[in-house]
């Protein structure tokens, strides 16, 4: 990153801009182009600049600008609370030497700008995940730069317990006689991050029934004690992602296409008909007390019980629609085993073979129903204001969604049951304005190319800190 100290060689601190008293002294971030719901993506410059006025002569050795992205944890205990705070970015604005006065002395009454150049990462380093994971497929989410979660001005479904935040960071600092430097002056300016996420592939989520459920089936019976009609199932696919806007206000559509076969107890059983259809969609935040080595929705349930770390979750929902008005069923009847059956219908959506053989139908009726699926805006009335986020996973926390599909089935000779799928959702972001073309982005032999010449020809430092551990009572404040 490159900076910009005035016209000329000028020194940034060598003229002050003008003389004045002040009240006490102190130190303010000034950014450029920014209002208070701005959203900075993928790409995006933060461009500004340090403003420091003092009251009485201040000596200092250095000035330290900084980009910062932390994820927070939070466990509490009877009597305590456990605190889990993890620096995965850390980019610092080199101030040149020859821009610093001589002596270093900030004067009384004088005012002192010092500009400053960030841009957002694509992703983080490799320093940034070194912990052991199951596969490399978990690091690359873990090296993939997260959305700022619990920071949004409305709801973004997330508990106090897990927090991911970016800011920007300036101090004045002087050595002290021994060990650690005492700051003199210490400003911060929080800002709100949402990273361009391209589509994943679909979540095979077969062995995943503690999340997640494809299908159901149902017995139809016209009342408790009457003989069986036939039974019903429901099945689907996990739909295309859904993909939020730049500035995090509106998200684009989805469809899930429901298929339905209806197998009845005699040829002449009439189907049922979709009478009604409601959706909610859940988001799913886990959190940990330590590094986790998988992707957390990926855990089979008796894998869970055999976690190192502590690990919880928070579910928050938001209904989509409910009792949308379904027009009138549309069934195809199929010959059974003379026909080849579409193939978007597994073996799994029907009974099994042996149930077939026993079925006294020669028939069985297939359809689709298509349900349009689009989350609410922010502030609408029917999200309750509010802000989804992109589906992420990084080292000590992460978001999931699920959406819930629940059809009511019913008919003139038969009672009405409901039958309700979990399909995982994933929630991605389209790239702003200032973000590369995916298909322009380097790979990764290229990538780490560049990041050895960067390293040598660029005034930047970069440092991540490990995973640390603080038993305080409150989150952490920054040093």
């Amino acid at each position: 990153m490159r900076s910009s100290f005035g016209d000329g060689n000028a020194s940034v601190f060598a003229g002050p801009t003008k003389k004045m008293a002040f009240a006490k002294s102190h130190i303010e971030i000034h950014l450029h182009n920014h209002f208070r719901s701005m959203v900075y993506n993928t790409g995006s410059p933060i461009q500004g600049e340090v403003v420091i006025k003092t009251q009485r002569d201040t000596r200092f050795d250095t000035v330290q600008i900084l980009l910062l992205g932390m994820t927070r944890t939070k466990f509490e205990d009877v009597g305590s609370t456990h605190v889990m705070t993890n620096t995965l970015l850390r980019l610092e604005m080199p101030v040149p030497e020859s821009s610093y006065p001589t002596p270093r002395i900030l004067e009384a009454g004088h005012t002192y700008n010092i500009p400053f150049n960030f841009v957002v990462p694509s992703h983080l380093t490799l320093n940034a995940c070194e912990h052991k994971v199951e596969d490399n497929y978990v690091r690359e989410h873990h090296l993939a730069l997260p959305p700022t979660m619990g920071f949004w001005e409305r709801d973004d479904l997330s508990p106090d317990m897990a927090q991911v935040e970016y800011l920007i960071k300036a101090r004045v600092l002087r050595h002290a006689d021994v060990d650690d430097n005492i700051r003199a002056l210490v400003a911060r300016e929080q800002i709100r991050v949402l990273p361009t996420f391209l589509e994943q592939p679909p979540l095979n989520a077969e062995h995943l029934a503690n999340f997640y459920r494809l299908s159901k089936s149902k017995t139809l019976r016209k009342n408790l004690l009457s003989h069986k009609i036939g039974s019903i199932t429901a099945s689907a696919k996990q739909p295309n992602a859904v993909f939020l806007y730049p500035d995090a206000l509106g998200t684009t559509e989805t469809v899930v296409n429901v298929k339905l076969a209806f197998e009845p107890a005699t040829a002449d059983t009439i189907p049922p008909q979709v009478t009604g259809i409601s959706g909610k969609i859940l988001a799913h935040t886990f959190y940990s007390s330590g590094a986790m080595t998988n992707l957390p929705d990926r855990i089979p349930e008796l894998s869970r019980r055999f976690l190192t770390n502590r690990q919880l979750s928070y579910t928050a929902t938001v209904p989509l629609f409910s009792d949308r008005t379904q027009s009138k069923t549309s069934w195809t009847a199929q010959l059974r085993n003379t026909e080849r059956r579409d193939s978007g219908y597994s073996s799994s959506d029907l009974h099994d073979s042996k149930a077939q053989e026993r079925c006294a139908s020669p028939i069985y009726h297939l359809c689709e129903v298509p349900v349009p699926i689009r989350l609410p805006s922010v502030g609408s009335a029917r999200g309750g204001g509010k802000t989804f986020i992109p589906s992420f996973a990084s080292c000590i926390t992460s978001r999931t969604y699920s959406l819930q599909i629940s059809l009511t089935v019913g008919g003139a000779n038969s009672g009405s049951t409901t039958l309700t799928l979990s399909l995982p959702l994933q929630i991605a972001a389209i790239a702003g304005v200032e973000s590369p073309r995916p298909e322009l982005l380097p790979d990764f032999e290229t990538a780490m190319e560049d990041a050895e010449v960067e390293s040598m020809l660029m005034p930047r430092a970069i440092t991540f800190s490990d995973l640390r551990y603080s038993g305080n009572s409150e989150l952490p404040g920054y040093a």
